[in-house]
């Protein structure tokens, strides 16, 4: 029997490999997640935008502006480059069947990089109404994906390995090489589920090697990666009461996971009936690799009904035409009593399309003379309006989960600084709201994001020095797979990212 299934896996890998077997594109589904993951911004940008929780909508003056509301280019009176690295700690802690881990990643990036260019007219040309215009072209960060977590925990009721045979149910072992060649085929030549010929002569209905749970399990997740965005904007100051401002922004990602999931029979209690090989142990290995890139509009306007008052907005459009190429593998080490084998599956790569929600963003910020200034940033963002499409699939099913499961979010920035010399000093706190429908999540794992931030400058006429820190914290529900007949318990993760972050600029 173990030749059979193995020579049979051998010729449905050359057929596969000649193109003779069509590749199931939807076992290593494209699904709501991926488009909720690159919806999610989180605004880093610059450290003093940082370190004032990212309400900058009606401040303008700083090259995170760029990406958030453009008119913010017009406020600038002089030319600027800036650069801000930063170091991100992100620990995670892990509830699942009692049992709580923790693990953490730390990493260096580039939060932001810029330069702005600015021209005023000579005061022989300054009559008019416009007063000045900038252009600028910036890196700015939009969202950072690096991770470390991990569960573990017994589970005495049931295992992967009931849902892979649930997956099998009424397909012959012939037919599973097309219809799951990433994970059921591969438990399948791994005997970690089989056919009930033997007991019933039925080749169409599927046993567990674990039927009834016992098993250790353990889910380890790495990710890295980011989304950045390069932003070319162009800004005009109206009389110094009306800037107004336009970004064309070429958004990128780079996004890498490895999963690994293992189930292990730590007390030797797990015997498979069906079979001469006892189950030990099997572990699974995930790997995905998506780059994507797209483009969006971002138009802003800022208005000064007062020295002491301004009034910002700004219309993000969805990111279009945002090509996504994903490269997916997995393979499964099945270890039994004498046995003890690995399975690989082909190498698969799909392109398809993410469109990101329509964002629209009012501010209001208060000026208190030359000591300091409170400001804060309203956004509606609609994750419901995300949508996925390729060309060989139309992700109807998809895009209607999409449609229920998320809704409407507000996200709210608050931001405040205060000037002591050349010295400042600065906190914000930020609260992004759930993406999640009504009683899709519960109110601790439903990914709404906490912020609190602060940070110093320094400023002199030519150069300034920022240095910032802040930690967000969400709480997040995973489901490792769904069974027909019983509910399975699910992971609550909490994690809190810590950046620090320091800008370098200069004044020209």
């Amino acid at each position: 029997m173990i030749m059979q299934r193995f020579k049979s896996l051998a010729v449905a890998f050359v057929l596969l490999s000649v193109g003779l077997i069509p590749l199931a594109q939807k076992s290593y589904a494209q699904n709501d997640q991926d488009a909720l993951r690159y919806s999610l911004l989180y605004h880093g940008g610059t450290t003093r935008n940082m370190s004032m929780g990212g309400a900058f909508g009606a401040l303008g003056g700083d090259m995170s502006t760029l990406s958030n509301n453009p008119a913010g280019i017009a406020i600038y009176r002089k030319s600027e480059f800036s650069f801000t690295p930063g170091l991100q700690t992100n620990k995670t802690k892990s509830s699942y069947l009692g049992s709580e881990n923790e693990d953490s990643k730390v990493n260096l990036n580039v939060n932001s990089l810029g330069v702005v260019l600015s021209y005023t007219p000579p005061a022989s040309k300054a009559e008019g109404i416009l007063k000045g215009w900038n252009f600028g072209i910036a890196y700015n960060k939009l969202n950072n994906y690096n991770s470390k977590t991990i569960y573990e925990a017994k589970n005495p009721k049931n295992s992967l390995l009931n849902y892979y045979a649930q997956q099998a149910y009424g397909n012959n072992p012939s037919e599973l090489e097309n219809l799951f060649p990433f994970d059921v085929n591969l438990a399948y030549y791994g005997f970690l589920i089989d056919t009930n010929y033997n007991m019933f002569g039925d080749s169409s209905t599927y046993l567990s090697a674990i039927p009834a749970g016992g098993e250790l399990q353990r889910r380890t997740v790495e990710t890295s990666g980011r989304m950045g965005e390069m932003a070319f904007s162009f800004g005009g100051n109206f009389d110094h009461k009306l800037y107004l401002g336009a970004t064309v922004g070429f958004t990128s990602l780079v996004y890498n996971e490895e999963v690994t999931y293992e189930e292990i029979d730590v007390d030797n209690t797990i015997i498979y009936e069906d079979s001469t090989y006892d189950f030990k142990s099997f572990k699974l290995n995930q790997d995905l690799n998506t780059v994507g890139s797209g483009i969006n509009f971002k138009f802003g306007a800022i208005y000064k009904p007062a020295e002491w008052v301004r009034l910002g907005a700004a219309i993000h459009s969805p990111t279009y035409f945002y090509e996504m190429h994903d490269d997916y593998s997995t393979s499964i080490r099945s270890v039994l009593q004498g046995y003890d084998e690995t399975f690989q599956s082909p190498q698969g790569a799909f392109d398809y399309q993410v469109t990101t929600p329509f964002r629209a963003m009012g501010s209001i910020a208060f000026i208190i003379m030359e000591y300091g200034l409170v400001s804060m940033d309203y956004e509606i963002v609609d994750y419901s309006m995300a949508k996925l499409n390729s060309t060989n699939y139309k992700f109807r099913n998809e895009n209607e989960v999409i449609k229920n499961k998320y809704t409407q979010a507000a996200n709210l920035r608050f931001g405040t600084e205060w000037k002591y010399g050349p010295l400042s000093v600065r906190g914000g706190y930020a609260l992004y709201g759930s993406p999640f429908a009504k009683d899709v999540a519960t109110s601790e794992t439903d990914l709404s994001t906490d912020m609190i931030s602060f940070g110093l400058g320094y400023r002199q006429e030519g150069y300034f020095v920022d240095l910032g820190y802040a930690q967000a914290k969400r709480g997040e529900f995973y489901r490792p797979y769904k069974l027909q007949d019983q509910i399975v318990d699910g992971a609550t993760y909490k994690s809190a990212a810590t950046n620090i972050q320091l800008t370098l600029g200069a004044r020209f």
